[in-house]
């Protein structure tokens, strides 16, 4: 029951959160945000850590006030697009598996609704938090990935467009390039 219980409560703030946000947005007729993302490590190891920094800008004259939260290591609220060198698309993991020392595969659990913040974002204000992408992504091998990502859909799309049209629909952040080394390269990853 306390599991329902937050998995609701998670929801609904997460709602309130994107109906806030979309208020401002209707009432400028243009994005209320700006999203801008930044990697952490350009270059790393496969099999390490894959983390990009989000910065949410409030460009509206309206205080945002959102409610937010992780689900495991990813901010809720946002989408992301994730490709390889070939410019497919990488996939999301269904069950979560680990490869252990001894080649077995282990099973982890399924994530919980995660934690829930509350926030104001004042006009020209920030807010910045992390997502640590290769929890919840297959980067299966090594090369080089970009990363973008898009949030809160304007509500007063013009009459006539396309609302999936990038710029219309979604806010979406720069796209930024990490490489992935192999594990067993010589070269290290540079900080």
């Amino acid at each position: 029951m306390t599991t329902i219980r937050q998995f609701l409560v998670f929801g609904l703030s997460v709602l309130l959160m994107q109906v806030q946000v979309l208020r401002a947005q209707e009432s400028q007729g243009r994005p209320a945000v700006t999203i801008a993302i930044m990697a952490v490590n350009p270059v790393a190891v496969l099999g390490t850590d894959v983390t990009i920094s989000i910065k949410m800008t409030n460009i509206s004259d309206e205080n945002i006030v959102f409610i937010g939260g992780y689900r495991g290591s990813l901010p809720d609220g946002y989408g992301y697009e994730i490709r390889n060198e070939q410019g497919g698309l990488v996939q999301r993991f269904g069950p979560r598996y680990v490869t252990m020392p001894n080649g077995e595969q282990f099973r982890l659990p399924t994530r919980s609704p995660g934690t829930t913040r509350w926030g104001n974002v004042l006009p020209g204000g920030s807010t910045e938090t992390r997502a640590t992408l290769s929890d919840d992504f297959n980067f299966e091998s090594p090369g080089t990935y970009t990363i973008r990502v898009w949030s809160v859909p304007v509500l007063n799309i013009p009459e006539g467009m396309d609302p999936n049209a990038q710029g219309v629909g979604k806010v979406y952040s720069n796209t930024v390039t990490i490489k992935l080394l192999p594990p067993d390269s010589s070269s290290q990853p540079q900080q």
